[in-house]
């Protein structure tokens, strides 16, 4: 096997085992759990688990078709496995199935991806004093390797540890979260959640990602105590969403239309008058802390053109909640946010389905019945006062770090990022990143930022014979 040594990969092994046991009544959990897991570390020592690694035209290569091969296996070859990449590494997607009398049984389709579901376990009573327990096991392994290293022989090692691990969490699962009243075979089985924390400044920079168990057969509110020991365990402040399932790594979009624009989408800020040599100490430039989606008019067939500009404000300022951790609720329709107007009191039954338009207030109202978020306001008689603003403008970003709705007049817009000069005069300084809803086009980052619908814009941007009112939802104080 010749492999460049420099090349590393990121493996990511999925599947979902069939097993099955039969157990005593009166049998101890970690006695249930060691009879259910035992076929599958049967099953691998037996060489029964094969590795197929799935490229990104949908097909399935043998392991040995990959990294055994005479061929050098560089980092061009790797880019036409798998477009995806995680922290600067090219992702390996490979699916492990079992193979039965030299037959492969196909557990799943191979452009599936992996879904957090929670693992069924069927208990069928075989006598009085015995159960029948079939389920299907969860493997989901993610892993830095160079690739000089990947053969059958790693592979078994991190399904291994991997089977080890679910083994211990049931365990664990089924006696802290268990009802007192529940059969001792009824097993809370859990699934593998990736969480990067690169980004957490008292995590040791070498760290790229971890691996924790959580069963999905619970609600978030369920696990505040386990989130609270990971939290102590990695030494992250216990302030915002870090290990809730939402803020798993993802290896599939979470949207299927929109774009993610984040840190390394950003426009560049723009240059403070004194950046060529002079004191930068006064310039201020703060932005959306975490990921948002796109969302602006006639996308998803919803013919919004001319009214659903804040409807779409609104849906974007939703999937930060959503990426960020703090919701599993897909982000809103139009039609929801009309029904959820209606419901509360605050618009007749003739809005819903109407294409009539909402404003800074309604996205409050929609967000607070919802996702329990509260907003801040800044209310302006004229575009020329938004300036004075600024210093509170970048607080809230600085502080909350979520998208600002902005309606008035007969537009609403969302700013994602505010820069400006303390020392100077604000209206002369003051840059706001804008993202402009009343886009058409498609989603291609090259013609967005061609467009200038996702970029800074100065003061003369808000015009001074139109009011706005500026909606700040506020970070819920939750982990």
């Amino acid at each position: 096997m010749v492999v460049a040594k420099d090349v590393s990969c990121l493996l990511h092994v999925t599947g979902r085992l069939k097993v099955s046991c039969v157990t005593s009544t009166n049998e101890s959990v970690e006695n249930i759990a060691e009879s259910l897991f035992k076929p599958l570390f049967s099953r691998l020592q037996s060489g029964q688990l094969k590795y197929l690694i799935r490229t990104k035209d949908g097909h399935r290569l043998t392991l040995e078709k990959v990294f055994e091969s005479s061929n050098t296996v560089d980092r061009e070859y790797l880019n036409g496995l798998s477009s995806l990449q995680l922290n600067d590494l090219q992702v390996i997607e490979i699916d492990v199935v079992t193979v039965l009398l030299n037959k492969t049984v196909e557990k799943s389709p191979a452009e599936s991806p992996p879904v957090y579901t929670a693992p069924v376990l069927t208990e069928k009573k075989n006598s009085p004093n015995s159960s029948h327990l079939k389920t299907e096991v969860p493997i989901d392994i993610l892993r830095i390797a160079s690739c000089s290293s990947v053969n059958e022989g790693l592979l078994d090692s991190l399904v291994k540890e991997h089977l080890e691990g679910l083994r211990q969490s049931a365990v664990q699962f089924t006696l802290n979260l268990g009802s007192q009243s529940s059969k001792s075979d009824q097993l809370i089985l859990g699934n593998a959640f990736h969480f990067d924390l690169s980004n957490h400044k008292k995590t040791s920079k070498d760290v790229y990602f971890v691996t924790e168990f959580l069963p999905v057969c619970r609600s978030d509110s369920d696990l505040t105590d386990l989130r609270e020991q990971l939290h102590e365990k990695y030494d992250i402040e216990k302030n915002r969403p870090v290990f809730r399932r939402q803020n798993a790594m993802r290896f599939s979009p979470l949207f299927k239309t929109q774009l993610i624009f984040d840190d390394s989408t950003t426009p560049a800020p723009p240059k403070s008058s004194s950046s060529m040599g002079g004191d930068t100490a006064d310039f201020v430039c703060e932005c959306v802390q975490g990921g948002y989606a796109y969302f602006h008019y006639l996308q998803d067939s919803v013919s919004d053109s001319g009214w659903g500009c804040a409807y779409r404000s609104l849906q974007t300022v939703w999937s930060w909640f959503l990426l960020q951790g703090y919701t599993h609720k897909p982000v809103i329709t139009h039609r929801e946010i009309q029904q959820t107007l209606h419901l509360i009191g605050d618009k007749p039954a003739s809005f819903v389905g109407s294409s009539q338009w909402i404003g800074s207030f309604e996205v409050s109202y929609v967000l607070d019945h919802h996702l329990d978020v509260t907003c801040a306001f800044i209310n302006v008689t004229s575009g020329d006062q938004l300036a004075s603003h600024a210093p509170r403008i970048a607080a809230h970003f600085r502080t909350h770090g979520t998208p600002i709705m902005v309606g008035g007049g007969v537009l609403a817009h969302t700013i994602c990022g505010i820069c400006y000069e303390e020392e100077s005069a604000l209206e002369s300084t003051v840059k706001y990143l804008i993202l402009d809803p009343h886009y058409t086009g498609p989603e291609d980052l090259k013609n967005i930022r061609k467009k200038s619908v996702y970029a800074w814009k100065p003061q003369s941007f808000w015009k001074s014979d139109s009011f706005y009112n500026l909606c700040l939802p506020q970070r819920p104080n939750v982990f």
